[in-house]
């Protein structure tokens, strides 16, 4: 169960600064695990990314449909056959899918909950944010650096888009 003096690491092991960002995630145990719900076009946008680091191991958290939304069914049908199709390399697919909505923050918990009990350490995507492909360098750099520091439970990247006002 994951309380609130949980130690959650959202890393990737570094192993040479000159390494590529594939031989990197390739070579590495640790999983990246998008946490998905029912937006196929960003989700294929993430999954190419990561199907371009093709990590060994591939954690796949999503909620399941709202009760009478649209097209949710549909949306989230293909999400999880996105995840099907792009897993084109050699590749350990774990798939933590609800089949009934649960909603974001107990469906994003339980799916951590879940991922946490599997494994140590992780790089979690979410499906509306695609990194650049130095994030999978960035991340294992900081845990380098502050992997034994008590206060330090998490590497985070994040870009904040100015949005231009209309004159």
């Amino acid at each position: 169960m994951l309380g609130l003096g949980a130690s959650l690491t959202f890393t990737l092991t570094f192993t040479s600064p000159h390494a590529s960002v594939e031989s990197v995630v390739a070579n590495s145990p640790v999983p990246c695990p998008p946490v998905a719900f029912n937006r196929p076009d960003s989700t294929a946008k993430v999954l190419e990314r990561i199907r371009s680091a093709r990590p060994s191991r591939l954690f796949v958290i999503a909620d399941g449909p709202r009760f009478g939304r649209g097209n949710d069914r549909e949306n989230c049908r293909v999400v999880r056959k996105l995840v099907d199709d792009s897993v084109d390399w050699e590749c350990e697919v774990t798939r933590l899918y609800s089949g009934t909505n649960m909603g974001c923050a107990a469906r994003v918990a339980s799916g951590l909950e879940a991922l946490f009990d599997a494994v140590e350490e992780a790089i979690i995507l979410e499906d509306d944010c695609v990194p650049d492909p130095t994030f999978f360098r960035f991340c294992p750099e900081l845990l380098a650096r502050y992997r034994d520091e008590p206060c330090d439970w998490r590497i985070l990247g994040k870009q904040f888009l100015v949005v231009a006002k209309k004159p």
